[in-house]
């Protein structure tokens, strides 16, 4: 089974590539077909979309002697990771473009996985273009709203854990969260015990709500904590780059 971009902020990527601009605000419908081509009309459950930036490339660290200087592509950097519904086989979702990402052009990739409990489909697209900012686009000064919670949503501040508690975060914004990894200093991360100079990156455990992008929740599962008083920070940045801590 097979994912397909139909149209970016109502262009079909067949015939018009869009530009996705930093801090614009974007609209990607699509669809599942079967191995015919053919509309999975049958098909109702839930697509990943993943949206990366460009390809960007680096080298090897060149940490073992005699190892020689390699260059190679990654294509990492996360614009958007959600999740929509998909009725009748059609699904649609928006977002909002950070501000961090790469301002040079060139083309981006979405990414898609989709399931329904009984079958799976995967699918990709290269036909986009992202970068530059948008002049026109949000305005925001506000940082996100942050619920922290160990292991369930009845733990409250001095409370008791495991020595493997769960971190859970609900975020939300009315932009959306940054979890792009270009800004420096931009990173969602935690801090424990007030160790600053070991921070936990945690962009890649925030997954949006089903359906929105606004709001989202971060898991993340600490290992062996001493018994014992411990604290923990949560530093969050939305997409253009406000702080909530």
């Amino acid at each position: 089974m097979k994912v397909v971009t139909d149209s970016v902020n109502g262009l079909a990527p067949a015939v018009t590539i869009d530009t996705l601009n930093a801090l614009s605000k974007v609209t990607i419908k699509g669809h599942l077909e079967d191995y015919y081509g053919s509309v999975l009309n049958s098909f109702n459950g839930v697509v990943y979309p993943t949206v990366f930036d460009k390809i960007k490339l680096q080298e090897t660290l060149v940490n073992d002697p005699g190892a020689p200087l390699v260059s190679f592509e990654i294509q990492n950097n996360k614009v958007y990771r959600g999740k929509a519904s998909v009725r009748n086989g059609y699904f649609e979702f928006s977002f909002v473009v950070p501000k961090d990402i790469n301002y040079s052009f060139d083309l981006g990739k979405l990414s898609y996985y989709a399931e329904n409990g009984t079958v799976d489909a995967i699918g990709s697209d290269t036909r986009v273009m992202i970068g530059g900012i948008d002049p026109n686009g949000i305005n925001d000064a506000v940082g996100p709203d942050i619920e922290m919670y160990l292991n369930d949503e009845n733990f409250v501040n001095g409370g008791i854990s495991d020595e493997t508690p769960i971190l859970i975060a609900k975020l939300y914004d009315e932009n959306g969260i940054n979890t792009v990894g270009n800004g420096i200093g931009h990173n969602l991360i935690a801090i424990l015990d007030d160790e600053t100079g070991n921070p936990i990156v945690l962009n890649d455990y925030y997954t949006a709500d089903l359906d929105s992008y606004q709001s989202g929740e971060i898991g993340y599962n600490f290992t062996e904590l001493e018994p014992g008083l411990h604290t923990l920070l949560l530093k969050v940045w939305d997409v253009n780059n406000n702080s909530s801590e």
